[in-house]
């Protein structure tokens, strides 16, 4: 399964790598830098964690 960058996805969510190594602690990912790879359906689910949620 290919992986995705920390930091580009940070960059398509337009969030700081931070944010997302914030969120990926949360939901039980660590030890992970900006530069490392995460799997896309990980990816998906931070994606969704960062979506505007309707009213």
């Amino acid at each position: 399964m290919p992986k995705v960058r920390i930091y580009e996805l940070a960059k398509k969510l337009n969030k700081h790598s931070k944010e997302i190594l914030d969120e990926l602690a949360r939901i039980g990912i660590e030890g992970k830098t900006h530069t490392s790879g995460i799997e896309e359906d990980i990816a998906k689910r931070i994606e969704d964690a960062f979506s505007p949620k309707p009213p």
